[in-house]
Formats: C-alpha cells, sequence, structure tokens
C-alpha cells in the first residue's frame, strides 16, 4: 500500500483554486482537523512552532494565541493569501514553499513542528521526518493529523471545487500506518500518542493523529 499513487489535479494548482472557498464550505475532515489539533496540543508549551501547510489559516491563529512564535509555511499562494488576511497576529511569520523541499528554518529552533492533512500529497516520508528532526530541538515535538488510512482504502481523498462547482480530486499517495511510524523511527522521531478520529457520521476513523518526541 505504501506510496500508491492516486491522481487527480497538480497540488498547487488545486489549492490555489480551492483557497477562495475553502472556509466556506461544508468540510467535516477540515472542522474534525482543527478539533484534533487544539485537543492534542492544548496542554503543551512551546517559544517556536513550525506549521506546515497552513492553508488558509484554519489552525495558525490558534496556535499564535496558544504559543509564542508560529512561521506557517505553505505551497499555494491561494491558501497563504486567505491565511494572511485572517491571521492578524504580530507573533507569525509566513513563507511560501514546497515541504518536500528543505524548509526555511533554522536547525535546533523550534519546540513543536505541526504538520495536518499534508502529507497525503508527499511521496517521500522519510525527507519530511528527516528536516522535522534537523528543526526540532531536543526533546521537541512533531504533530502530525492525517487521513486515515482506513478512509484512504474506502477511496478517501482531497477534493477541490471547480469553477463550475464540482468535485476534483487532488493528486495524492497512500501511506500506511506502518509507514508513518517506520520512517519518524528512522530519525530518531519517538512516538508519543497515537490518536484516531471520528465525525458524527463516520463508521471508520477519519483521522488519524500522531504526536512524535525527538530523542
Amino acid at each position: 500500500m505504501n506510496n500508491e499513487q492516486r491522481p487527480g489535479v497538480d497540488v498547487k494548482t488545486g489549492y490555489d483554486a480551492w483557497a477562495r472557498n475553502y472556509d466556506d464550505m461544508d468540510n467535516a475532515t477540515r472542522d474534525l482537523d482543527a478539533t484534533t489539533l487544539r485537543r492534542t496540543l492544548v496542554s503543551l508549551s512551546a517559544d517556536h512552532v513550525l506549521e506546515l501547510g497552513c492553508g488558509t489559516g484554519k489552525n495558525t491563529t490558534w496556535l499564535a494565541k496558544q504559543f509564542g512564535h508560529v512561521t506557517a509555511i505553505d505551497f499555494s499562494a491561494g491558501m497563504l493569501n486567505q491565511a494572511r488576511q485572517k491571521t492578524t497576529a504580530k507573533n507569525v511569520e509566513f513563507y511560501q514553499n514546497d515541504i518536500s523541499k528543505p524548509w526555511p528554518a533554522e536547525s535546533s529552533k523550534f519546540d513543536l513542528v505541526t504538520c495536518n492533512l499534508v502529507l497525503e500529497h508527499i511521496a517521500d516520508l522519510h525527507f519530511i521526518y528527516k528536516e522535522a528532526e534537523r528543526v526540532l530541538r531536543p526533546d521537541g515535538q512533531m504533530f502530525l493529523c492525517e487521513l486515515h488510512p482506513y478512509r484512504q482504502l474506502k477511496d478517501g481523498q482531497a477534493q477541490c471545487l471547480s469553477k463550475t462547482g464540482d468535485s476534483v480530486p487532488i493528486a495524492t499517495y497512500v501511506h500506511s500506518l506502518a509507514e508513518f511510524i517506520n520512517e519518524a523511527m528512522a530519525v530518531d522521531l519517538v512516538v508519543s500518542d497515537v490518536g484516531e478520529w471520528h465525525a458524527p457520521s463516520d463508521d471508520i476513523p477519519r483521522l488519524l493523529s500522531l504526536l512524535f518526541v525527538k530523542r
């Protein structure tokens, strides 16, 4: 199952198009992701947070209120424009960057890295974890929340809306739970918490969350 590729529109193109209505449309995955992040991280403390795939800033404002300084990164200029309009906190910096390339972040600086609903669009998890290990300080933590592999096996996939209102799939990769964990362990990120999350109407978990600690 690892790295099975599912076709769709180019990721940047899809999210640029989706940015204009991402916050307004009904989206149980988006809403559950926000709940998952808040419930998991509310008891943590962090002076420096790196948010990967900030999108329209659905989690950025909360992170800025909860923690010291947030560096927010996204691939999509359209999503970043929405995030900048929504998030006025002075302790947030935004950068456009492809996270499958080297990150614009100092080594051993961050207490927390977050990555939400992003890795289904990334083929090489090892690079993501390696960069996370690089930027995290010792005992720093990485939080992931992704579409659950069970849901992907039932053909769950991120979809944007076309100009005509039709749902259009965005290109994705299927990653197994073993891959999520083993690739992290390969760079000395140790699992400290695993969560499976359901929306009210779900018969199987919609989201998988993982919290890692850098040793």
